[in-house]
């Protein structure tokens, strides 16, 4: 913590943290998104390619806030490796370890 401006760590964390989440979030709607495209419900490409936009941004605006400052991600869907080989949180929670390769 910077010892001139109290608070300055604590903050820059949960700045960190809410972008994560806009990141996650952003990234999820995209996917989801994009699976439904392959189904037989009706998919507009035009919501798609902002979708991905979002997406996109949202990853940038996380990237550049990272290297701004010598952070690790503290949330575990964020941390490389964390979600095993599925990629999937839910199989994270839930005690799901794949086997190594």
């Amino acid at each position: 913590m910077n010892p001139e401006r109290p608070g300055t760590h604590e903050a820059s964390d949960a700045r960190l943290v809410e972008l994560e989440a806009e990141e996650r979030y952003a990234r999820e709607r995209y996917q989801l998104y994009k699976a439904r495209a392959y189904g037989s419900r009706p998919t507009s490409p035009g919501r798609l390619r902002e979708l991905e936009r979002r997406s996109v941004l949202a990853k940038r605006r996380l990237d550049r806030a990272r290297a701004a400052g010598d952070y690790r991600a503290k949330t575990p869907s964020m941390r490389p490796g964390a979600l095993g080989r599925t990629g999937n949180l839910l199989s994270h929670r839930v005690g799901h370890h794949p086997t190594p390769d």
